[in-house]
């Protein structure tokens, strides 16, 4: 039996990357996305060699590229269908009350909840019509209460939660 098809962003650091190191130990056939390449080219190569047979695709892209994540997960799909996907890419941007950066509000926004539904929207498109797949979405527990210099980043978790 085929292992399931999981599909991470956010991949290239942090949580992302040990999810994948997690979900590669245990069989699941991987298609890893985020913004630079080489380091999911790197995470790839750290996989492989230390999970032989490890199926692990890269897909570069940025989350705010509403098309890129369509085409993303149309071409998952086309292969066989995603069965999870873990929307994990994310940014935080410390922001000072006192000299609040309207550009780093809108990156935020931009970025952890436009991306995510830039992400949603088409993996519901594919599953909904054939009745499974799973959608898991990180947030933080910044989004349950206020963090110093994280206004943008705990309301766009609060927005997620």
């Amino acid at each position: 039996m085929t292992k399931p098809l999981v599909w991470i962003t956010g991949a290239s650091s942090g949580l992302g990357h040990a999810l994948a190191f997690e979900m590669a130990s245990r069989g699941y056939r991987l298609v890893l996305t985020a913004r630079r390449r080489e380091a999911l080219e790197s995470l790839q190569s750290e996989i492989t060699g230390k999970h032989q047979g490890a199926l692990v695709h890269v897909a570069e892209g940025d989350l705010v590229d509403a098309p890129r994540m369509r085409a993303i997960v149309e071409s998952m799909e086309a292969d066989g269908g995603i069965d999870i996907a873990v929307l994990n890419a994310g940014i935080y941007i410390p922001i000072d009350a006192t000299k609040p950066d309207l550009d780093a509000f809108h990156t935020t926004f931009d970025v952890n909840l436009k991306g995510t539904a830039n992400c949603v929207v088409p993996l519901i498109d594919v599953m909904k019509p054939r009745k499974r797949g799973q959608i898991s979405l990180v947030a933080s527990v910044a989004g349950y209460s206020g963090l110093p210099m994280a206004s943008a980043y705990g309301a766009t978790k609060a927005g997620m939660i």
